[in-house]
């Protein structure tokens, strides 16, 4: 907080020296508006309420007054919404557009702003060619831009009455509604300069063809209206390029810029692309609707059009998704009974899970979302065991003419110091699938006529050549434990997981099948090779990890 206040502060004075520059501008260096000089009232070194972050709120405040003006032509101006319209005779617009960039057209109006017969200041005064930062060629000064596209109507607005800050917020509120960035500061606190360089990117300066922002503000300051064609045609001929720049690490000598400018300016266009499409604001009562992007013109590329989208609400940012596979198959049916499945289309031999009100694919590892039970494999008749010293039962198997525990085992006995100084459960997944113990502790796990495998038990998985261990192996592994092929064909169902250090916490990013052996090592299996580690983590207590046990 210190440093964006401290940030503020710097990029106010920043942006009022380069406003003093401006206004000593010459038509030589390229700095002074063309054919046209500014009404005396505006003036770029005044100061301004957008070099600060800007919510809804704070300009509707600012600009609440009514103003009204006694003449054959009454104007009232109330800015009361978000969109601040300004009322007299409503004029609406017919677009036309270019190749490469938007116009309007529509019947004049002088109830707004007197400028008949009078060119528009426009393009070249936010502009500098620093010849010192090439990738910043080009670059407009954001708070400029605002400054630039509203400054007839603000000159308007004051001559009826309104004191500057009031007069500029108005006109900023209704800027904003043209490209509903209004919509926006209605929920998020956006940076002033990311504002002034989405419009920046919007509504491009002139070139030798086209007068994008001449045309712009002449239309904006008779107080015309922009219909979406206009604002989906401006959005269309965005160039991402042109945007990024704004992302560099090095910035004009004279104007700060910041991930936020980018990001922000980046949620702008992304705001304007969901209203391209008709698509409603996501947001938590949109959280998973499924929508399908779609757009009324046939003159526009609408290069979106027909994809389905859905609504994904995250902690700190919501965004319109284009829908996964998984998505696509599951947004139509209810979850709503635990442990109903259904096979899936895009993944073969693949199903969906429910629990909980959510689907789960199998192929993908889910542990720590889905209960023990899940796991097992449904065709494997599977034999139990009930530990005495507990009461607990586990599901075994018979594999290799010995009788394996089918899951990790979970004893504890806080009156053994042992097991209660080195057994833990994991931070991430509790003991849900069984606990973790150390070295020493494992030896105390299983109960009496039952042992921890021996290296000979498990020698075989070692031994494989790769091409028959990438067949073999998988064939350990319960499915949802997301390792390629898992098919739990011999009903071992041995989940991949990580082992974990003597604070619970995981060790490895990669998971892998792990449990001691009775030689004091440990086997790793993956879905390709198996290891028997003979190295103990020498740190602290070592690694801790799970136990199965095999009878006597």
């Amino acid at each position: 907080m210190i440093y964006l206040k401290n940030h503020f502060k710097f990029s106010t004075l920043t942006g009022l020296v380069f406003a003093m520059l401006l206004a000593s501008c010459t038509a030589d260096n390229g700095c002074e508006p063309v054919n046209a000089t500014p009404p005396t009232s505006f003036e770029l070194n005044q100061s301004s309420s957008s070099e600060s972050p800007e919510s809804s709120a704070e300009l509707q405040q600012s600009s609440s007054s009514e103003v009204t003006q006694s003449s054959s032509s009454e104007v009232k101006i109330s800015a009361n919404s978000s969109s601040a319209q300004l009322s007299s005779s409503t004029l609406s617009s017919s677009a036309t557009s270019s190749s490469s960039a938007p116009t309007t057209s529509s019947n004049s109006s002088s109830s707004i702003a007197s400028i008949s017969n009078t060119a528009i200041p426009v393009p070249y005064g936010c502009i500098d060619d620093n010849e010192m930062n090439p990738p910043y060629e080009n670059y407009e000064d954001p708070e400029c831009v605002v400054k630039q596209l509203t400054q007839f109507v603000v000159d308007s607005l004051v001559k009826q009455g309104l004191d500057y800050a009031q007069a500029l917020n108005t006109a900023k509120l209704k800027l904003y509604s043209v490209f509903s960035i209004d919509t926006l500061l209605q929920t998020t606190l956006l940076h002033s300069a990311s504002i002034g360089t989405a419009l920046s990117l919007l509504i491009p300066v002139d070139d030798a063809t086209f007068k994008t922002r001449t045309e712009f503000i002449e239309a904006f300051s008779k107080g015309e209206t922009f219909d979406y064609e206009y604002r989906c045609r401006a959005y269309e001929n965005v160039s991402t390029e042109n945007l990024t720049k704004f992302n560099e690490q090095t910035s004009p000598w004279y104007q700060i810029t910041n991930s936020y400018t980018y990001q922000d300016a980046m949620l702008i266009l992304r705001n304007l692309w969901r209203y391209c499409g008709q698509l409603p604001v996501c947001n938590s009562q949109n959280a998973k609707l499924y929508k399908t992007y779609s757009c009324p013109s046939n003159t526009l590329v609408c290069k979106d059009k027909g994809r389905d989208y859905i609504c994904s609400v995250g902690w700190t940012y919501s965004s319109w998704v284009v829908l996964t596979a998984m998505q696509t198959e599951t947004h139509d049916k209810e979850c709503t009974e635990n442990n109903t499945r259904f096979p899936s289309d895009s993944f073969p031999k693949q199903y969906y899970i429910c629990y909980e009100g959510n689907w789960y694919l199998s192929k993908d590892n889910q542990v720590g979302k889905l209960p023990q039970e899940y796991f097992f494999n449904d065709s494997i008749k599977y034999g139990s065991m009930e530990d005495p010293r507990d009461g607990k039962k586990y599901r075994t198997v018979v594999y290799e003419n010995q009788v394996w525990m089918a899951e990790n085992i979970n004893y504890y006995d806080e009156n053994d110091s042992l097991l209660e100084k080195h057994s833990l459960c994991s931070r991430k997944i509790g003991c849900n699938y069984g606990r973790f113990y150390d070295v020493d502790a494992a030896a105390k796990a299983c109960p009496n006529g039952w042992h921890l495998p021996k290296d000979e038990d498990v020698f075989k998985w070692t031994e494989m050549p790769y091409d028959e261990a990438t067949e073999y192996l998988p064939k350990l592994f319960a499915r949802l434990t997301g390792e390629r092929m898992a098919s739990d064909e011999f009903g071992l169902s041995i989940l991949s997981i990580n082992n974990i250090d003597p604070y619970g916490w995981d060790q490895n990013g990669v998971t892998y099948g792990f449990f001691w052996l009775d030689s004091r090592k440990y086997i790793r299996i993956s879905d390709t090779y198996s290891h028997i580690e003979s190295q103990v983590d020498p740190r602290e207590n070592g690694q801790l990890l799970p136990v199965r046990c095999i009878k006597d």
